[in-house]
């Protein structure tokens, strides 16, 4: 949980949790990126320390790093169901497992999505397993595969304020041109490519009662000086997650306690955003007909 230096700021995740827990009670979440002393690990231990949530689905690779996360949940409520799903966001085979594991589960309904889980700025140049650049891979094109394997769960709990929260940054202002790799552009091309996705989800999910939001967590890339605490970055996610003044402004990117107005045009084109995801479903061999 919080560390104590954190818990009389309002702008905390705990102090977002106990604002917003009737938003929280009684739901399922599926959190990726949940290992230990990250910022998905911050939001599961806030809403399990300050809500009632039936279940808590942390999806994460590393079993060992999630384990004390899992710990913390039960002895802070044992009545939270709270499970670990196996997740490489680098291999496509590894997300088909994860949401088929997830629907074994018997779960009718998925209320809070939160693609937290990302890596950014990697050295060197790698692949998925099936030879996506990484960054792309993992910090999107993953989330896109699972996030539309689970959408029926998603759908079906359109009548309880059924949420998407994909963690964006805006890093990626790096996204622009550039034609070798360099691990800075290619971090900010991932995080244009999870804006541009924002809007094609809004768009096929404008009448299904699910909506999706990008936030930016809080620290900025151009100014290094600027950087938050993990409770101040998982606060932002959380009340995007659940502040219901946030859900009406979907699927906007979400800077602060603010639409972001000032996004560049490159993140914002529709005919992009419809580009990007049929690529997408071309990268992953599937389509999705929301």
């Amino acid at each position: 949980m919080a560390s104590s230096e954190t818990q009389n700021k309002s702008t905390y995740a705990v102090e977002m949790v106990k604002q917003f827990s009737q938003h929280a009670d009684g739901k399922t979440f599926l959190i990726t990126g949940p290992s230990e002393e990250g910022i998905g690990a911050e939001i599961a231990l806030s809403i399990a320390s300050s809500s009632k949530p039936s279940m808590i689905i942390l999806a994460g690779r590393q079993k060992t790093k999630i384990l004390s996360v899992m710990f913390l949940i039960r002895r802070m409520n044992p009545n939270i169901n709270v499970v670990w799903i196996p997740l490489n966001l680098l291999d496509n085979e590894s997300i088909r497992a994860a949401a088929d594991a997830i629907k074994k589960l018997e779960i009718e309904r998925i209320h809070v999505v939160i693609n937290n889980a990302g890596v950014m700025g990697v050295r060197d140049y790698t692949t998925s397993k099936q030879g996506v650049e990484g960054q792309f891979a993992a910090n999107y094109l993953g989330h896109f595969l699972l996030t539309n394997l689970l959408m029926d769960q998603i759908i079906a709990a359109k009548e309880e304020d059924a949420v998407i929260v994909n963690v964006g940054s805006l890093g990626y202002e790096l996204g622009e041109g550039g034609k070798t790799y360099n691990a800075w552009r290619a971090f900010g091309q991932s995080k244009t490519a999870m804006l541009l996705w924002n809007i094609a989800l809004g768009k096929r999910l404008a009448n299904k009662g699910v909506l999706p939001l990008v936030v930016h967590p809080g620290s900025n890339p151009f100014h290094p000086q600027r950087m938050v605490t993990r409770q101040e970055a998982a606060g932002a996610v959380v009340r995007a997650a659940l502040d219901p003044a946030f859900k009406a402004l979907s699927p906007a990117f979400i800077v602060g306690e603010k639409v972001n107005s000032e996004t560049r045009s490159y993140a914002t084109s529709e005919q992009d955003a419809e580009t990007l995801w049929k690529l997408s479903e071309q990268l992953v061999g599937e389509t999705f007909d929301i």
